[in-house]
């Protein structure tokens, strides 16, 4: 074989070398993008309010044991009550011009003494009548000095200093004993101040609230006292008003009144932690699909006794119980057939339209990768609550 034609087969099996070689080299390349491409989306989910509403009875454990349906085991407490207490909210009305007030001085130019009991009239010179306010005895011969208010309020009782005739003696001593006022008589502003019927309701509640507490405060201590095991809830806390009165009636021109109230409180004393429990399970069945629970509390739980029976023993509460739920990784949003291939803004675009996601963040590994793998078991999707 000549040296020209080996030369041309050696050049040719060259190139064929190079081709392969370039060929092995980008397969590696795509053997390490697509072994290595990663992406990792953080999702944000929105959460959910779900709650159930439920009734349960309180009854004795011997009842309890009868019943097929669920039940509490439970007893009622009840206490009893009465306070009267005083109260200052009056409402001010308006202002109002009183009664004109002076002193006077009573002469007795009579042989005997003459007593003068409190509200005597004493008419003055131009008819306005004024009334004592004490009772005082006038020596004979003597004065005393005395004070005095109008009958009526107005201006009519501002009168200058005169003579006033004691109306009650006989004619025939009034020009001997008699009064007299040196100063003006002068009538000022007061306020009037009334126990509205709105005053006399918020002070009756008042009470009311104030003896509920009083009371749970004593039913509890008598509770521990006797079963140091058990507790008042508040929430199992109901009330009578066996009887409640004020001391006025509405609209009385009055500073203060008095209000007696008399309650009896019922509370149905059980394990709020078995009554949690229960609602718990209740409030498991009303999570959507797709969803799951994603906590409750015991602050959550709200009670209240709708009904009860002292004689039997028992009560039946009314129960509400709230709590959060999440969409969870089973759902079929997040499917990573939908996934693959994708920039960050088609992922976070995808992920949006649900309203079940709140935020989406997305990261691609290595750095020069730019777009999500074909291979959907390299995409890892973590739930951030």
């Amino acid at each position: 074989m000549s040296r020209i034609k080996k030369a041309k087969i050696e050049k040719y099996y060259s190139k064929v070398a190079f081709i392969f070689l370039g060929v092995a080299l980008i397969a590696v390349v795509a053997i390490v993008y697509v072994s290595l491409a990663k992406t990792v989306i953080t999702i944000k989910p929105s959460p959910e309010a779900v709650s159930t509403s439920f009734e349960i009875q309180v009854v004795s454990d011997e009842v309890q044991n009868q019943m097929s349906e669920i039940a509490l085991s439970g007893r009622l407490a009840e206490k009893s009550i009465e306070e009267t207490k005083n109260f200052t909210n009056v409402t001010s009305q308006h202002q109002v011009e009183g009664k004109a007030e002076g002193t006077v001085t009573i002469h007795n130019n009579y042989s005997s003494t003459q007593p003068l009991v409190a509200t005597t009239r004493l008419l003055s010179e131009d008819d306005v009548l004024f009334r004592t306010k004490e009772t005082v005895t006038v020596p004979a011969g003597g004065q005393v000095n005395v004070e005095v208010e109008a009958d009526q309020p107005g201006e009519q009782g501002n009168i200058g200093p005169t003579r006033f005739t004691i109306v009650a003696l006989w004619k025939g001593l009034q020009d001997k004993i008699y009064a007299e006022s040196s100063t003006s008589m002068n009538s000022g502003l007061r306020d009037v101040t009334v126990a509205t019927l709105q005053n006399i309701n918020d002070a009756k509640e008042d009470l009311a609230s104030e003896l509920k507490e009083k009371a749970i405060g004593e039913l509890s201590r008598e509770i521990v006292k006797e079963h140091s095991e058990e507790k008042i809830l508040n929430q199992a806390v109901t009330y009578q008003i066996l009887d409640e009165e004020a001391d006025i009636e509405p609209d009385t021109e009055v500073n203060s009144f008095e209000v007696t109230s008399s309650i009896n409180i019922i509370a149905a004393v059980f394990d709020e932690d078995e009554l949690f429990e229960h609602a718990k399970q209740l409030l498991a069945e009303q999570v959507p699909d797709n969803n799951e629970l994603a906590g409750t509390e015991l602050a959550l739980l709200q009670y209240e006794i709708k009904s009860y029976d002292l004689e039997e023993q028992s009560a039946v509460l009314k129960v509400t119980l709230n709590g959060t739920t999440y969409v969870k990784l089973t759902s079929p949003i997040f499917k990573r057939d939908n996934l693959t291939n994708r920039d960050k803004q088609e992922i976070k675009t995808y992920f949006l339209n649900f309203s079940e996601i709140q935020n989406v963040d997305v990261k691609f590994s290595p750095f020069w990768v730019f777009r999500s793998p074909s291979l959907k078991d390299h995409i890892e999707i973590v739930i951030a609550k």
